[in-house]
């Protein structure tokens, strides 16, 4: 892949928090990887701890930037079919919800596979609080639900239209 690892560790209770990014990026994606949970592990804590970090808020819902930049990317979702289905680009992904039980997390998903209105792909990165998923578990989403999408093509970015609003509040 052309994703270049940038490593930023603090340890929380037993866990790594770290960015990954692209050359020229300053976050592409944030993860948590558990190392085995201690008794005493918050995940919900953590989540708030990296939102806080990244300036974002849980639920696009609640925010009009960020509503903004989903309805642009939603509008432009047509480019990215395009570039997909020609195989024109690599890192092809998308952020939208993933709900498990009661808990829903907006989420980046490494996108495999698209058919009519849905897209099957893997968490590209690992969920806070999605019971029984975790980073490469497979997952479908509708593409009216999508929040955002991103690809690379001839090294530039394409997409990731909540960038400026999530970097504007750092």
């Amino acid at each position: 892949m052309a994703l270049v690892f940038a490593f930023v560790v603090a340890s929380i209770g037993g866990a790594l928090a770290w960015r990954v990014s692209r050359p020229k990026e300053v976050e592409v994606r944030s993860l948590v990887v558990l190392l085995g949970e201690p008794p005493a592990f918050d995940r919900a804590a953590v989540a708030r701890m990296m939102a806080a970090e990244f300036g974002m808020k849980a639920r696009f819902g609640g925010d009009p930037a960020l509503v903004a930049a989903r309805n642009l990317a939603r509008k432009r979702w047509p480019e990215f079919e395009k570039a997909f289905g020609a195989r024109e680009g690599e890192d092809f992904v998308l952020k939208a919800p993933v709900t498990r039980g009661d808990v829903t997390e907006h989420i980046w998903i490494t996108v495999l596979h698209m058919d009519g209105g849905v897209i099957r792909g893997r968490l590209a990165n690992e969920p806070y609080d999605l019971a029984g998923l975790r980073m490469g578990s497979s997952v479908e989403v509708r593409i009216d639900e999508i929040d955002d999408w991103e690809f690379l093509r001839d090294g530039k970015l394409h997409g990731y239209f909540t960038k400026g609003v999530v970097e504007g509040r750092k």
